[in-house]
């Protein structure tokens, strides 16, 4: 026959439920606070064993390499040895990972060994539990999101030590602090990306390109760097009520469902035009234009260069190779301003609005 158990009285075990309940306040309130997962989980197994009255609490990650290892990640225990001189994995092929912590992780689900002494699956770490005083064990996952990270560990210096209610409270307990795991890694996450994001907004705005972003829909500026509010004379407020033709000169040219979809249909483009200042003055770049769909929106990039220094230079040029000083050939229509520096704009010189521009002779 088999050999009965012992129940504590009723009074034991309210005593002991409410220490457990204890540690579980307690330990969601080092949930509420922790800033790094490190010393959550460290702060957690301290709890269980100084609060819970358990001997021994350890959190193990499950490993992806090849021998599918368990790595401690934190413990609290009277030996903390234990762990150095123990080898988990979660694999199904070797002994090692036949125990409560590698069926865990596999399973998803609770894994409690009643007693150590007798248990088969625990015989790899038997010795040196029931010389510690370790007599029954469990293993609870942690699961994040769709992953089992890895599984927490307590261990009881009593037998058949895991059940009912104390069982229902450890479950939560893991549920617990799988969440916070989950939080801290998606504020980390986060904080990367903002990162990345403050850093990368930084470069932007040290370059002397004008970068700017555009809802193609309606051509309204979303964004723009800081050369772009430099060169234009627009605050940023001013600048992100504007669209697109509102400042570039070529794009206000024809109407915008007409213009978009002919840079929809290229894809990206590079030519040059001329953007209107706050002031009414204007001045040539070369645009790099490109339509890009995020999320089934789509959006105009463009990074545009003040060209007006090549522009001067290459007025200088044909000066300079022309008879008897006057300027030579021009590559087609444009207009100048009143400078005298040329902008050249193909096509569209008939068409720019009067921004201070006058049209020059046009030549060969």
């Amino acid at each position: 026959m088999p050999r009965e158990i012992a129940k504590p009285p009723a009074a034991a075990l309210l005593l002991k439920l409410n220490r457990r309940l204890r540690m579980l306040s307690t330990c969601n309130q080092i949930l509420i606070r922790a800033s790094v997962e490190q010393e959550l989980l460290a702060a957690v197994c301290r709890v269980i064993v100084a609060e819970g009255g358990y001997q021994f609490a350890w959190v193990g990650y499950a490993e992806t390499d090849d021998s599918l290892h368990v790595r401690p990640a934190a413990s609290s225990a009277v030996d903390p040895q234990y762990l150095e001189q123990t080898d988990i994995t979660w694999s199904e092929a070797t002994p090692n990972g036949g125990g409560p912590t590698g069926r865990c992780i596999r399973s998803r689900t609770p894994q409690v060994c009643h007693s150590i002494a007798t248990d088969p699956t625990f015989q790899p770490w038997r010795e040196q539990a029931l010389r510690l005083g370790y007599e029954s064990s469990i293993a609870l996952p942690l699961i994040v999101g769709p992953d089992c990270v890895g599984a927490l560990n307590i261990y009881s210096d009593g037998q058949h030590a895991f059940a009912g209610e104390e069982l229902d409270l450890l479950v939560e307990l893991a549920g617990d602090i799988a969440f916070g795991i989950g939080a801290l890694r998606t504020r980390q996450e986060r904080q990367r990306v903002e990162s990345q994001m403050r850093l990368f907004r930084e470069l932007l705005d040290r370059t002397n390109d004008l970068i700017y972003v555009v809802e193609a829909a309606s051509g309204r500026v979303l964004d723009a760097n800081e050369a772009v509010i430099r060169s234009l004379g627009y605050t940023r407020d001013e600048l992100l009520k504007m669209r697109l033709p509102d400042f570039s000169l070529t794009a206000g040219v024809l109407p915008w469902r007409e213009r978009l979809s002919q840079i929809e249909a290229v894809g990206s483009l590079v030519f040059n035009g001329a953007h209107r200042r706050k002031n009414g003055s204007a001045f040539p770049v070369e645009i790099n234009l490109s339509y890009v769909k995020h999320d089934h929106t789509p959006y105009l990039l463009s990074v545009s260069r003040d060209i007006s220094e090549r522009v001067r230079q290459q007025k200088l040029i044909d000066q300079v190779g022309a008879p008897g000083g006057h300027a030579g050939a021009r590559r087609g229509p444009g207009v100048q301003d009143t400078g005298g520096t040329t902008i050249h704009c193909g096509r569209y010189a008939d068409r720019l609005p009067d921004a201070g521009l006058t049209r020059p002779d046009v030549r060969g």
